[in-house]
């Protein structure tokens, strides 16, 4: 990637995932959730097709400065099916059971002997096709908002503050750059999402509690308040930290590890040395299932993380503790942490205000049988209903106030 515009993407996605960035897109977050608690209202049980659906809202709009409706128009609803196809196929491309990542010799192979090399190129004409989507649609809003577009979003931000880069679009390393940001926004919430309420269904006592804490801070017969600091509902965070311990979206459902690094350099860590070019891999399940830091590491217990910053057994030593590692350690941690744990802890928040999460059938939450062995462990399908806390009149409201901060953030078509 060409150094006139590397760094400056760098620099602004960051701007956009961490400190006052994470508040000025909360408001967003906020409105496509409540979009959500809509949608499933009015779906019934299709409650899968719409948290996909809200999975695009907030990254789209973030990325492109538009609206999820705004592609539909513009693309038609293929747009959402063949990104979530793309999803699928770059998931089955990333299969750590795959013999090629074990025995390099077969990546020799020709592709009439080896499936995954008859997919790749399936899966890279999806990727870039969505790619190229988010990056078309950006240019079209801000051909549509000029000077005045909404300093929320990343890829009009870039292409207005430094011109030269108006055709770069058509450069695939930026093109692939912004969409793998996306793609981490989009995959790591929705993911996340479903075990968060596969895991309270499970426990009703742990759904419960969250929601009286939600109706103690926000009021159970009021409308919700504007700006919701999800800051004060502490057990709430602690739902969401939990699930991503029990059950961690980066550890394989086929063994313990999350995505690999490179080193660059050779290193010496804690005596070890580690020669250039060595992958480098996190324990995550078993870091996340330590009985010695853990109290009953196999349980789904937010009350640990409720207690304990770092969900830790009384007494034990916590220096250079990390809440989570499901989103990776050090300087190549996932970028996006903190959008997507803001992001889930909000639409929770607003789910559980309008809604009871009751099981429809049996619920398998072993990490073996219940989760697909994957790339990311996902809960393989199951059955919820939503039964509402509140009338469809005050949720129709809520929708009404979400649609107009989402215009107001956006900025109006021209």
């Amino acid at each position: 990637m060409r150094n006139d515009y590397n760094n400056r993407l760098r620099a602004i996605s960051k701007h956009f995932l961490v400190g006052s960035g994470l508040s000025n897109v909360a408001p967003l977050q906020r409105a496509a959730g409540t979009q959500l608690v809509y949608s499933i209202l009015e779906s019934g049980n299709d409650w899968t097709e719409q948290l996909k659906f809200w999975g695009l809202s907030t990254p789209v709009a973030m990325m492109s400065g538009a609206p999820v409706e705004n592609f539909v128009r513009d693309f038609g609803k293929q747009w959402i099916d063949d990104y979530w196809l793309s999803q699928e196929l770059w998931a089955e491309m990333l299969d750590p059971t795959n013999q090629v990542n074990v025995f390099p010799a077969l990546r020799w192979v020709p592709s009439v002997f080896a499936k995954w090399k008859r997919r790749a190129p399936v899966a890279r004409k999806y990727l870039t096709e969505a790619y190229k989507g988010l990056m078309n649609q950006s240019i079209k809003s801000l051909e549509r908002h000029g000077g005045s577009f909404n300093s929320l979003s990343i890829i009009p931000k870039l292409l207005r503050e430094s011109p030269s880069l108006a055709n770069a679009h058509e450069d695939m390393e930026m093109t692939t750059f912004m969409g793998g940001i996306f793609d981490a926004a989009v995959g790591s919430s929705v993911m996340s999402f479903q075990t968060l309420i596969l895991a309270l269904a499970a426990h009703p006592e742990a759904q419960r509690r969250a929601q009286a804490e939600i109706d103690d801070g926000f009021g159970r017969d009021n409308p919700l308040p504007e700006h919701m600091d999800t800051g004060k509902l502490r057990y709430v965070n602690a739902c969401v930290l939990e699930a991503q311990r029990w059950r961690p979206l980066g550890a394989f459902a086929v063994g313990p590890f999350g995505l690999p690094r490179k080193s660059v350099v050779d290193e010496e860590v804690l005596g070890y040395h580690i020669p250039k070019g060595s992958s480098i891999l996190i324990n995550q399940w078993t870091i996340a299932h330590d009985p010695d830091f853990y109290e009953e590491p196999t349980c789904y217990n937010p009350d640990r993380f409720f207690r304990d910053p770092v969900g830790a057994k009384k007494g034990v030593k916590q220096e250079g503790r990390k809440a989570l590692y499901t989103f990776g350690a050090g300087r190549r941690e996932c970028a996006g942490k903190d959008f997507a744990l803001q992001n889930i802890r909000i639409a929770l928040s607003l789910i559980l205000w309008a809604f009871d999460i009751v099981p429809d059938g049996p619920l398998d939450v072993d990490a073996q049988k219940g989760f697909t062995p994957a790339i990311a462990m996902i809960p393989i399908p199951f059955k919820v209903k939503f039964v509402p806390r509140k009338g469809k009149k005050a949720l129709l409201e809520e929708k009404r106030r979400a649609d107009i901060m989402f215009s107001e953030m956006l900025g109006k078509e021209a």
